[in-house]
């Protein structure tokens, strides 16, 4: 009996954990408590399987959690933001000291960093093409800059073409007199 109470608690604290305490597993407590007086081996066993298979459950969530939380550590760092209040609006527990001992599994914490990691990709993409806006209109700028020299360049040159023109045009309508003349 012992060994079954040491197990339906174990199977219940894991259980609250993934569900967040809030919604238990119906079909499993109601196995649990409609079957309280069948202590057979065979039922012993199914439970150890159960509680195995929820401790591999839990297992895969916290590595699960601690990835998005490592990576939404990443993108904190990039974009310059505030890691310990980003996984905070999460849940408060992922900004712990020994986040193994204190982080919260649930379903609902999961998604909320899924959510964070889209939302940083988003912003980091943001500012990448901001950035990427702001030196393609520099090196606009630069080229801008080029033409209007070049420009400014050419322009003080006209008039010194226009009195070279008006030198050739009147040398050439002397040459026209001195041709007609004779």
């Amino acid at each position: 009996m012992k060994q079954f109470a040491d197990i339906k608690a174990q199977i219940e604290k894991i259980s609250g954990e993934i569900s967040e305490y809030s919604n238990f597993n119906k079909s499993l407590m109601s196995s649990l408590i409609t079957d309280e007086q069948d202590f057979s081996l065979r039922k012993l066993n199914e439970f150890q399987t159960h509680l195995r298979t929820l401790q591999k459950k839990k297992s895969d969530r916290l590595h699960k959690v601690i990835e998005y939380v490592n990576e939404v550590h990443s993108l904190c760092g990039v974009l310059g933001l505030d890691f310990g209040k980003t996984v905070g609006d999460v849940h408060p527990s992922l900004h712990g000291e020994n986040r193994e001992q204190s982080t919260n599994i649930s379903s609902g914490t999961l998604e909320g960093l899924e959510q964070t990691i889209i939302m940083l990709k988003l912003e980091r993409k943001a500012r990448i093409q901001k950035d990427s806006n702001r030196y393609n209109a520099g090196m606009g700028a630069h080229i801008n800059l080029k033409c209007a020299e070049r420009a400014r360049v050419t322009i003080s040159k006209i008039p010194a073409m226009v009195n070279n023109l008006i030198s050739k045009t009147l040398a050439w309508e002397k040459e026209k007199k001195d041709v007609i003349s004779l």
